[in-house]
């Protein structure tokens, strides 16, 4: 269907969201025409999703992080879901002491940081704000690069903490993360005895 949609004319390219490694090649495997274009997907210093981005990459996709600086403005960061509460890191993202002292070494904000790490993995990536000035602010990656010092500091912050589980739609046979459950989540609706909105 999506690539009839192609050829009418009505989108340039396929793009996919929120798909494991398995769907992706289940995609692939089913393109007659067109394969997608990109994949959008959770990453951050947190989550790396190295595999996925390599997979990817062997395939000419474009792999692109939402939630790139770690969405510590989350609604449901203090209470609500299976996720609240800080990440396994004891920290968010854009304050971990690492990242703020990478960021003091190169005369950046933690932000500029991140967002460099996210270039240098080969991805490419989506931000939001609110605030001109720091809209403006996250352009400035372009006059630096963190060295492999940096890069290996990082890559020691992966713990694959995903703050985007959709834990309600868990039931579903193509739910994708089940990998990033809680051990102890009961694959059921929200309701009486479900733990898709508690800790």
């Amino acid at each position: 269907a999506m690539e009839d949609l192609v050829d009418q004319g009505l989108t340039k390219t396929i793009g996919l969201s929120n798909f494991n490694k398995r769907q992706v090649e289940e995609v692939l495997l089913a393109a007659k025409k067109y394969k997608p274009a990109v994949l959008q997907n959770e990453s951050h210093p947190y989550l790396h999703e190295k595999d996925l981005r390599d997979y990817c990459e062997i395939h000419n996709i474009a792999f692109q992080a939402y939630s790139a600086l770690g969405s510590a403005d989350r609604p449901w960061r203090l209470t609500g879901s299976i996720t609240s509460g800080a990440p396994k890191t004891g920290h968010e993202v854009l304050s971990h002491p690492d990242i703020v002292k990478i960021a003091e070494k190169h005369g950046k904000t933690t932000a500029n940081v991140v967002l460099r790490w996210h270039i240098q993995m080969r991805g490419t990536l989506c931000c939001k704000s609110v605030t001109p000035s720091r809209i403006v602010d996250n352009f400035k990656v372009w006059d630096f690069s963190l060295d492999s010092d940096d890069m290996a500091i990082i890559d020691k912050m992966n713990v694959g903490w995903r703050h985007l589980l959709w834990a309600e739609t868990s039931m579903h046979p193509d739910y994708p993360f089940k990998d990033s459950l809680p051990w102890d989540y009961k694959l059921q609706k929200p309701g009486v005895g479900a733990t898709a909105g508690a800790k």
